[in-house]
This record gives structure tokens, sequence and C-alpha cells, in this order.
């Protein structure tokens, strides 16, 4: 007996000699696992030793749940929910059933343990799977930027950026100020190769997408419309520039650009000049243009936007809106003060009274004459409240 209890001079070693101590990684896992399972007795701790070396990698094949280099491992899993103790069994042999591996993997005999092993299988799977995380050092003085911090940005020549923002706008309109990102505005006028770069360098500059009064945003939306109609062309930023501005202070501006667009339109409409094709935001722009300055500012301007043939079937909604649009603008009054909105309303019924003669399209002499009757109504109804 004595010498069954001996181990041969070639077999293994005792399970204490031969322990290495696992990964401490995959050591903190496995405690997390055990942390609902009873308590062990103590047992006494062996001299801390050297760790091994870790391959960079470590997969379930180089490390496999059952090898027996690891004895301890196993032995806290299933010596706990087998024997209550943390170290091996009486008999030194882990309680793992090798003959169950043909039945669907490596599974003890309880539920319990199987469900306890598909966890901690689950979990070293995970580990595994997951790139080795970089060694946390303390910051230095150096370094003192947060990672997440904006970088600041670059500064550019202030003096160079206002003289090509007042090469392109007039004097004397909007303020004075810049944005912050200078960077972005000195790349906006420099004519940005793609519409959505672009895009993104306006919300940089205002990302407020509020009414802006600076004179360096017109600046913007100029340059990026030099392109109108052309190769190389930026219609949403153009479009997307505009509409930033605040209306009733670049009112002049925007009717210059829209005077600008319609002549260049109307030149690409004669017989013998190249075929022209509207992008989805310049007509958007044209719309937006039409629908913000005033009938009786521009009369001629906005009459001869319907002859825009690139606009189509768009006109007839340009038409049918201008009673509604002005519709808005009165309830927008005190009641008291709705009188005063009656020129704007005949002013935009002279226009409407004006496309409704348009001989040459008729349907879309029709919708003005439908535009004419809703606002003729409206004129009545504002001046009969006013009487009151």
């Amino acid at each position: 007996m004595q010498e069954d209890k001996e181990s041969p001079r070639n077999g293994p070693a005792p399970a204490e000699e031969e322990t290495i101590r696992p990964p401490e990684a995959f050591a903190a896992l496995l405690d997390r696992v055990l942390a609902g399972l009873p308590d062990a007795e103590a047992e006494p701790e062996l001299p801390p030793g050297p760790p091994p070396p870790i391959p960079a990698v470590l997969t379930s094949d180089d490390l496999p749940l059952h090898d027996r280099r690891h004895p301890s491992m196993l032995e806290r899993l299933f010596g706990r929910r087998r024997t209550g103790h943390g170290g091996p069994s009486q008999t030194g042999a882990l309680h793992f059933h090798p003959e169950e591996e043909d039945g669907g993997g490596h599974l003890p005999r309880d539920e319990q343990s199987a469900a306890l092993l598909r966890q901690v299988q689950t979990i070293w799977r995970t580990q595994d799977s997951r790139p080795a995380e970089p060694e946390v050092t303390a910051p230095s003085a150096e370094s003192a930027t947060p990672p997440d911090a904006v970088p600041a940005p670059v500064l550019q020549d202030t003096d160079g950026l206002l003289r090509r923002i007042a090469a392109v706008t007039p004097d004397g309109v909007g303020t004075a100020d810049l944005p912050h990102r200078q960077d972005a505005l000195d790349a906006l006028l420099a004519i940005p190769s793609d519409d959505f770069l672009a895009q993104d360098l306006l919300r940089a500059c205002w990302p407020q997408r509020g009414p802006v009064t600076s004179r360096a945003a017109l600046a913007v939306a100029v340059t990026l419309t030099q392109g109108f109609g052309r190769s190389g062309r930026l219609p949403l930023a153009s479009a997307q520039a505009w509409r930033l501005l605040d209306p009733s202070l670049f009112r002049e501006a925007l009717s210059r650009q829209l005077a600008t667009i319609s002549d260049f339109v109307l030149i690409g409409q004669k017989p013998n000049a190249p075929a022209l094709s509207l992008e989805h935001g310049e007509i958007d722009l044209i719309e937006y243009l039409f629908e913000t300055l005033e009938p009786g500012e521009n009369p001629d301007l906005l009459a001869s936007v319907m002859a825009f043939k690139g606009l189509s079937g768009r006109r007839f909604g340009l038409v049918r809106r201008i009673p509604t649009r002005a519709r808005h603008r009165i309830e927008a009054l005190d009641p008291a003060m709705r009188s005063a909105a009656l020129p704007g309303l005949f002013q935009s019924r002279a226009l409407l009274l004006r496309l409704s003669d348009h001989g040459s399209f008729p349907p879309l002499a029709e919708a003005a004459l439908r535009a004419l009757t809703e606002i003729e109504a409206l004129i009545e109804q504002v001046a009969e409240d006013a009487q009151q």
C-alpha cells in the first residue's frame, strides 16, 4: 500500500510541486465566477514564485481548462462544488470524467457544475478575443492634456482672412467677428473640393445653426456659390451657407445672389447654349432665395424665376405658397398692428397678377390665378379687421 501511494520517479510530481500559477487575468475572472459558491476551508498558501512566461495571445488551444499543468484552477472549480474544499479531493485527483467527452464536451456529471464550466469557458473565450490592454502609466507634465480634449485650432493669419473676406463682400455689411475655427474658415474660403467636407467645415465654424450676422459667413456663402451650375460645384454646402445668414441683415446680398443665378440660368436656356442641369441643392437654394425676398422689392427678379425650366413643376409650389406665407406673417402680428401688413399684401397681389398673365405656360397662369384669389380674400379680411 505504501508503494501505491508513492509516485514513480519518472511520473508526475505532487500537485503542490507541479502547480503553476495561472495568468492573473484568468485568475481574476475565475474568482468572479466562484464568488457565489460556499467559502472554502483555509489552506496553507505556497510562497509566491516567479510567474511563467505568458504568450502574447492566449487561446483555448494553448491553455485548455482541463490541462493537467494547471490543476489548481480546476480543483478550485470542481473541488468546491463536490467536496466543499478549495484544494484537491482526498484522492488527489480532479473530479473530471473524460469518458463524457464524446457526449458533449468536457461536462461534469451534475448540471450545476456543467453550467459553471460553460460560464468559465465563455469568459475564457471572451478574454482571449479581447486585445491586450495597454500599460497604464502616470501622466507626465508634458502630456497633461486629457485624451478626449478637442485639439486647439491652428491659428491663421487674421489679417489675411479679413482681406479675403473684404474682397468678396461689400463694405459695411455684417459684423467683423470671426469664428473660433479659423482653420476651417480658411479652408472654406479656399473652396473645398468635396461637398460633404465643405458641410463639415461649415458646422465647425458655425455650429449654432442660427441666424449668423458675421461678414465672414457671407463671404463663405458667396465663395461656395461661385461654381453654381458648373463642374466642381458644391450645391448642398452653398445652400446651407446661405441659410445660415440673417435674412433681414443680408437682404441685399440675397437679392444680388438670386439675380446672378437668374442671369446664369436664362443664358443657359438659350437655344445654342450647352445643356444646363441643376442639382437638388441648387434648386433648394433658388426656392429659399425666392421665398425670402419681398415681392414688392424685387417683382421683376421674382417673375424671372418662373421662367426657369429647370424648376419644372416646382414653380407651381412657389406660386401657391405665396398667400400661405403672407397669412403666416399676418397671424404672427398683433391684431391691432395687422393693418400695417396691407402694403405687403398688395405687392404680393401685383406679383400674382403679373404671373397669371403668363400666356406661354398655362398651368403656371392657372396656379397664379388660384393664389391671387386667396390673397385678395386675405386683403379683405385684414381691411375689415382694421375698420373695427
